[in-house]
């Protein structure tokens, strides 16, 4: 997450990518929330998209649930919510991060990853077989 912080001081890396993708694990959603309530909030993001896949084990464990929420239905850019549980089953995405999360995202989009050690590797091994350029992810 020292990457996240130091690359997004001043944000200008996104005004480049119109398209965002945000890989969040447990408390890896913390300079996540930052730079969404700047994408929500600055006019400048207005034709960005941003999707947020948050991994966490359960429903219970999603952290800041409703803030997030409550950003991206004020956002003046667009913002999708993607919760995906490790353990408890539920009707939408389920398990650890796998390249059919990502699939239809394009390997051109600017992919911000967050997280526990083991999430980061997975992470990062996943985006590689998707083809997805070093260049095109921040740590």
């Amino acid at each position: 997450s020292s990457g996240i912080n130091a690359e997004y001081g001043d944000m200008n890396i996104l005004h480049g990518n119109t398209s965002i993708v945000m890989l969040a694990a447990g408390t890896g959603i913390t300079p996540f929330y930052r730079i969404l309530k700047e994408l929500a909030a600055n006019k400048l993001f207005n034709n960005h998209t941003c999707d947020l896949l948050f991994y966490n084990k359960t429903q219970k464990d999603v952290l800041v649930k409703d803030k997030l929420e409550s950003l991206a239905g004020n956002s003046k850019c667009k913002i999708g919510l993607v919760d995906v549980l490790s353990r408890e089953t539920w009707d939408a995405l389920m398990g650890h991060i796998e390249e059919s999360h990502l699939s239809e995202y394009s390997p051109k989009s600017l992919f911000l990853v967050c997280g526990p050690k083991l999430f980061m590797e997975l992470s990062a091994s996943v985006l590689k077989d998707l083809g997805v350029e070093k260049c095109n992810i921040i740590e």
